[in-house]
């Protein structure tokens, strides 16, 4: 089975809109992740499981990077505050994802789990 349509940042965002405002203020973001999943879950492979690895690589990059714009947030008050900051957070790299991160990610590790069982493939 393929997967003729992959998912679009629409399709995305009607599943996890917590994530629109980034979206929305970053679009070149949020479309160069949403590629890099499209390119890292080939259909081939992922089967009818394509779209559903697809969102939860966005949706874990994306949390990533929501959980980097609070902790600079909160940094920045800090520092204003005269407390100092926090250290640097995890980095959102998209060749070094670690999906062990959130919740999101660990989804899409069991996901492609089933694969080397359904499949033989491993990814």
């Amino acid at each position: 089975m393929s997967v003729t349509n992959p998912v679009t940042l629409k399709d995305f965002l009607a599943r996890y809109p917590k994530f629109a405002k980034k979206a929305e203020t970053d679009p070149g973001f949020a479309n160069a992740v949403l590629e890099e999943a499209i390119a890292r879950t080939p259909a081939d492979v992922w089967l009818e499981n394509t779209n559903l690895g697809i969102m939860f690589y966005v949706a874990h990059v994306f949390e990533i990077e929501w959980r980097q714009d609070s902790e600079t947030a909160g940094n920045s008050v800090a520092i204003a505050q005269g407390k100092g900051g926090g250290k640097p957070g995890r980095n959102t790299d998209l060749n070094n994802v670690d999906f062990q991160d959130t919740r999101y990610g660990q989804q899409r590790i069991r996901l492609q789990q089933k694969l080397v069982t359904t499949t033989g493939f491993s990814v």
